[in-house]
């Protein structure tokens, strides 16, 4: 079973993590294996490229963050200082920062250069599932079970915001591209998009009708796209919260979602087995006509299967 996948900046490689302790790198293009990534010992829950393309960063269930070389795919360093599962890893736009979150109710920064930790980032009352840093890789939010988001400061690990706008556990939290918001989205039904410096609220997305598992921007800050166990992926526009279109292609609950770099397709996965890919003349009626390539990417409905 595959938990995970991510894409490099480029979109011609494919990284996938699984049950199997193994992280894989495909050709998107074609399908082919690249590399077999060995070196955890728990299912592969985490990953992430750099923006340069120089890194890959994976957690396991084995408590353990590891960097890979992204061109020789050789090992790096392995980052130890978790208690239990990882559930997230995340890098910032500068690549010089690595922040990873677990069930042992902390997020941690560490220096992607030496490997070392940075700080320690507790104050959650549960289990950590998501954290995004803004572009200036000032702040870091992290989102949790306790139905808090908390927005600290990277320097000094300091917590300088907490919201609790949610009556649920919050599965996703991230900034908006070149804006000082941040969305969340919980198991509540809905997303929040607040002031990430003075908390206020502006805008509620509300119409899904089950959890929401993962909620992301386009590069443009234009949309935002949310994915729910109602089976749906729901498209929004995000200067003001109005529902733009719904997916409801997925026969089981829709676990992740994300456009791509270039913001040409958006694509979702879900519990049924099977990758989505859509084009962007599809939602966005400034594009013009274009081919929608789903034939193409059979190989990605065969991999989640795998």
């Amino acid at each position: 079973v595959v938990h995970v996948l991510a894409f490099s900046p480029d979109v011609k490689r494919l990284a996938s993590g699984s049950a199997d302790d193994h992280i894989h790198i495909w050709a998107v293009e074609t399908g082919e294996q690249l590399a077999t990534l060995d070196g955890h010992e728990g299912t592969i829950q985490a990953m992430a490229w750099s923006s340069d393309g120089k890194y890959i960063a994976s957690g396991s269930g084995d408590a353990t963050v590891r960097l890979w070389d992204g061109a020789t795919y050789a090992p790096l360093s392995v980052l130890e200082d978790h208690e239990a599962l990882i559930t997230y890893v995340t890098f910032s736009s500068d690549d010089r920062w690595l922040a990873s979150c677990s069930i042992d109710h902390s997020c941690r920064i560490w220096d992607v250069a030496t490997g070392t930790l940075h700080r320690t980032l507790r104050g959650h009352k549960n289990m950590v599932w998501c954290a995004d840093f803004d572009e200036k890789a000032r702040q870091i939010v992290t989102c949790s079970d306790d139905a808090s988001v908390r927005i600290w400061s990277v320097k000094t690990g300091d917590m300088l915001v907490r919201l609790h706008e949610h009556r649920g556990p919050v599965w996703s939290a991230t900034f908006a591209p070149g804006s000082k918001t941040v969305l969340t989205a919980s198991s509540d039904g809905t997303m929040k998009l607040c002031d990430s410096f003075t908390g206020e609220r502006r805008l509620t997305f509300e119409g899904h009708e089950g959890m929401i598992n993962a909620a992301c921007f386009s590069p443009d800050g234009k949309f935002i796209a949310s994915a729910a166990s109602d089976n749906t992926v729901r498209l929004w526009r995000a200067d003001d919260g109005s529902s733009m279109a719904m997916f409801n292609e997925h026969e089981d609950k829709v676990t992740f979602v994300t456009f791509s770099p270039d913001g040409e397709t958006l694509a979702s996965g879900s519990d049924d087995g099977t990758v989505r890919i859509r084009a962007a003349n599809e939602w966005d009626p400034d594009r013009g006509e274009q081919a929608t390539n789903s034939d193409d990417c059979d190989w990605y409905a065969w991999l989640l299967r795998v």
